[in-house]
């Protein structure tokens, strides 16, 4: 008799969503997480009563998430924001602002140009019928053979659509809607901003995602760290165990199938493996064993990337050859994430707008960019290992108050620039430790460009670099915040392999549900969400939950199977 029913490698986003959808389902569940705070990209972190989101802030499906629903979520505090307006791109001729109406952001670009308005409107309706009748549902179903999609999808509109794009690069598909500056240069900072390059081709079928719920994103109530909490809650609710602190050494294969997972604490003192947290009541631990122990479950899923579950864990011994093969090959991204957060006096107040002015509000706000030209020239700058000379920026004490303190009865703010950013700074990942706050200055003299008013409190700023992305999270190879390139053959069926896409894997017994697995990374939960469902299925278990109503529309248009 097993252990456990199921462990979970990796308590991040997906981790727990896996965790929290089997601890509901009856199973005897445990989560295992190296690091000695759980939620991987969700965790904050505090300082002197200032809350710092080094990783996830911008939340693109927020309550679409059908864990949202399902888990009961808001019972647990997840309450998302979504300002009005979304977006400001701060242009040398005046802001440009997105609203969470096309009508109204089409306004805001007439001035500009009234064809550009025009033509917005058409790409952004494309764009969400696309999303909705297409994009969002297949998010949360296992994906379906190219050539399957393709019958399912031509028949129609909002299909045709996807197909045509799909073999597009981003600047193909903006530039088929004949728009011009600087509203294109907005629509390529959203849809590229996480690390896609503009003329990359093969993967246009994303692009809907990115404009639309970039458009829409959210952020969440006190800081990202609290879904992370929440999905923790539901576990615990429903019997579940989490440990932090403990390492995955090995998973145990026997006659081709994984029977357990061998753990061990980490090495005290080395920055990786930090010391565990002592156990919370109900939560299995046992510290300071020297040598690994094996705990035996009858399934296993792995949140790791490829090399970690499959090269590390499961061993090159056990692996048939094309799934060895592939994940030698497995390509990590180009473009890493470099952040700074700021204690501030004030919120920000954008010059072209004035005190009172309503794009203070504004969730995301873009500077550096006026036309396109910028953002394909800061992609050539990044290829070149160089950082680019623009970003955007969010101050979240707008929303949420409590990510920083009130002394003295004066509210203070924290405010968060970010940028795409090459690992290999001028060819040394190295450079980062020494040129950070170098860095940071020039971002932070443009910034007071547009907002004259930062007053940073002093003291120290709070970084995330390259570098420092792989030093947090072990799974994040050179910074790859995704798990790995967006690149056609990295995407749908092959992420990581088309036979390990829908989360089972060629090794009886395991699955997989990280970011390197279909659909991808950012916070979705989606891998989780669809490996749970695999789980239940291999384990006889009780399927709870219903698919969510953007998947049974799709099934009865016959866009899933």
């Amino acid at each position: 008799m097993s252990d456990y029913d199921v462990i979970v490698i990796g308590a991040g986003p997906n981790g727990l969503t896996t965790g929290a959808y089997m601890a509901k389902a009856g199973a005897d569940v445990l989560v295992i997480e190296k690091r000695r705070e759980a939620g991987g990209g969700l965790a904050s972190e505090s300082e002197g009563g200032f809350t710092y989101q080094p990783h996830a802030t911008y939340h693109m499906m927020a309550d679409l998430m059908p864990p949202y629903h399902d888990l009961n979520l808001s019972q647990w505090g997840i309450d998302f924001y979504k300002p009005d307006p979304r977006v400001v791109l701060h242009t040398k001729d005046g802001p440009l602002t997105a609203y969470g109406e096309p009508e109204k952001t089409g306004e805001s670009i007439a001035n500009f140009s009234e064809e550009d308005a025009e033509s917005f409107k058409d790409l952004f309706r494309d764009s969400k019928e696309a999303f909705d009748e297409v994009i969002l549902p297949a998010t949360y179903e296992p994906p379906v053979p190219p050539g399957d999609q393709t019958m399912m999808l031509k028949d129609s509109a909002a299909g045709e659509r996807v197909l045509e794009w799909s073999e597009m690069s981003y600047l193909e598909i903006i530039d088929s809607y004949d728009i011009g500056e600087p509203t294109r240069a907005l629509l390529l900072y959203l849809s590229t901003m996480w690390g896609i390059d503009p003329k990359t081709t093969g993967i246009g079928f994303m692009f809907p995602l990115y404009l639309v719920r970039m458009i829409e994103c959210s952020g969440l109530v006190g800081g990202s760290h609290r879904l992370n909490t929440a999905l923790h809650s539901v576990i615990y609710q429903n019997g579940g165990r989490v440990v932090d602190g403990k390492i995955a050494k090995d998973i145990v294969i026997e006659d081709g199938e994984a029977k357990g997972v061998k753990i061990e604490d980490p090495v005290k003192g080395e920055e990786e493996y930090p010391a565990p947290h002592s156990a919370r009541p109900g939560i299995w631990v046992e510290e300071g064993k020297e040598e690994a122990e094996t705990i035996t479950a009858d399934a296993i899923v792995s949140t790791l990337n490829p090399e970690q579950t499959f090269l590390t864990l499961i061993g090159e011994e056990n692996l048939p050859d094309y799934l060895h093969d592939r994940v030698k090959s497995w390509e990590w991204e180009e473009q890493s994430l470099f952040n700074f957060h700021i204690g501030l006096r004030n919120p920000p107040e954008y010059e072209c707008g004035g005190e009172k002015s309503e794009i203070n509000k504004a969730l995301l706000q873009i500077m550096g960019v006026d036309t396109s030209d910028d953002i394909l020239a800061g992609y050539e700058e990044l290829k070149e290992n160089k950082y680019t000379d623009h970003g955007h920026a969010t101050c979240y004490t707008r929303y949420s108050p409590n990510t920083a303190p009130v002394r003295n009865g004066n509210q203070f703010h924290i405010a968060r620039w970010e940028t795409l950013a090459p690992y290999e700074l001028q060819g040394d990942p190295e450079n980062w430790d020494q040129m950070k706050e170098e860095i940071a200055g020039e971002y932070m003299d443009l910034w007071s460009n547009y907002a004259s008013n930062i007053d940073h409190l002093g003291g120290k700023l709070f970084f995330t670099t390259p570098l420092g992305i792989e030093r947090r999270f072990s799974t994040m190879k050179r910074g790859s915040f995704k798990h790995g390139e967006y690149e056609s053959l990295q995407m749908g069926v092959n992420r990581p392999h088309v036979d390990c896409s829908d989360t089972t894997t060629p090794i009886d017994g395991l699955f997989v549900a990280g970011a390197s697995v279909y659909p991808g990374g950012m916070i979705t939960l989606a891998p989780g969400y669809i490996a749970a469902g695999k789980v239940c299925e291999y384990l006889g278990a009780e399927k709870w939950w219903e698919p969510p109503e953007c998947v049974l529309e799709a099934r009865e248009k016959g866009f899933l199977p």
